[in-house]
């Protein structure tokens, strides 16, 4: 039996299908995506991992194919045929599911076990509450980004009644995933929209090269949220490599070779590529120019973006924070509520879109389920 909070199942899965569903990725090694939770979440995404997952869209009938960048998406790139394909298999299979159910929490007495081993679950459904019964539960409820879209964290308010107080079991929620805010003079507002191509950022030490999007309120794109996701520390400034490919020394001896006819403006266009949305990164934060031609090939390849903050939570792609690896067994189990087991982003770990973020969901989801079939002593189904 599925209980979904929303009207509908699966929205925030259509959600990051939006603009093409990256289910997976074919890269090897990955588990250094996930960053200080990689010990914790690596082994499981080593057991069900890209290759399990590709198999799985597969086995629903859905195509994948892999991008030049090593991203995997269904041929369709869309995600409503994967899910209506998932969804059909369920019931085929006597799933129930329930749509506009809330989860409130277990029945309350003394020891949470009602009769016969089972846990009474109090469900909200057609505006009146009902009891559920069950042998094992899974919980799946999601971070605290994108609340219209289901993923609240309200849910950790509920198990706060039934964890220890003295023991730190919940962390709190943070951002991740997420796009920096910069306010944009007038003349930037026509990039909005614009994709920011072969570019490298260094933050606090860390460099990656790829590409991010001027917004209206800021940064977003592939490495502004690599690196978001792994910065919790309050940056005021990012840098950024204009020409990644490009020594000092090699741009120097480019901007030497300007003829005395030639503008400047034009001159950067031929000679290092500079236009559209770069050059105008590069007249926001890089003006007035340096006189002096080493200056100015430092100034291409540290060119300082003054941020404000990340974009509040409830607009990140994930967050950080959620039920500490200590609160839960080897199976995800949570060690104080016995037969209640956990899955995605309610956990404590995070990783970067390109994705880390749904194998990861996916990866625990599976470890997760196959625990709790073990906890039940249930047999394989071929």
């Amino acid at each position: 039996c599925i209980i979904e909070a929303m009207p509908t199942i699966g929205r925030k899965f259509l959600m990051a299908g939006k603009s093409g569903l990256n289910i997976t990725t074919s890269k090897q090694n990955i588990s250094k995506q996930y960053g200080k939770s990689k010990e914790w979440i690596a082994p499981m995404v080593e057991n069900f991992g890209p290759k399990n997952i590709i198999e799985f869209c597969q086995f629903l009938g859905q195509e994948i194919f892999v991008g030049s960048s090593g991203k995997a998406f269904p041929k369709t790139m869309k995600a409503s045929p994967l899910l209506r394909s998932w969804v059909t298999y369920l019931k085929k299979n006597r799933v129930e599911i329930y749509t506009s159910a809330r989860w409130k929490g277990f029945l309350k007495n003394d020891d949470l076990i009602s009769f016969n081993g089972k846990l009474s679950h109090l469900i909200s459904y057609n505006h009146n509450d009902h009891l559920i019964n069950s042998k094992a539960t899974i919980l799946a409820l999601g971070g605290a980004s994108w609340s219209r879209l289901g993923s609240n964290g309200e849910w950790a308010k509920i198990l706060c009644e039934y964890l220890p107080k003295n023991k730190t079991l919940l962390i709190p929620f943070g951002p991740a995933n997420s796009g920096f805010r910069v306010s944009w003079s007038k003349h930037m507002m026509k990039f909005a929209g614009k994709p920011v191509k072969s570019v490298a950022i260094n933050i606090n030490g860390i460099r990656k090269k790829g590409e991010f999007v001027i917004t209206r309120n800021g940064l977003e794109g592939g490495i502004i949220y690599h690196l978001s996701t792994f910065q919790q520390n309050k940056i005021k400034h990012i840098e950024l490599d204009l020409i990644p490919d490009l020594s000092v020394q090699r741009i120097c001896e480019k901007l030497a070779k300007r003829k005395a006819k030639s503008t400047f403006t034009s001159f950067l266009k031929t000679s290092l590529g500079l236009t559209g949305v770069k050059y105008g990164l590069l007249r926001e934060f890089g003006y007035p120019y340096p006189v002096l031609i080493r200056e100015f090939a430092k100034t291409l390849k540290n060119l300082k973006l003054n941020v404000e903050k990340k974009y509040p939570m409830d607009f990140s792609i994930s967050t950080t924070g959620g039920i500490a690896r200590e609160a839960v067994d080897f199976g995800l189990m949570l060690k104080e509520i016995p037969g209640v087991f956990c899955a995605g982003e309610m956990l404590d770990w995070t990783a970067p879109t390109g994705g880390y973020l749904l194998t990861g969901c996916l990866s625990t989801g599976h470890h997760a389920g196959k625990s709790a079939a073990d906890f039940l002593k249930l047999k394989p189904v071929n």
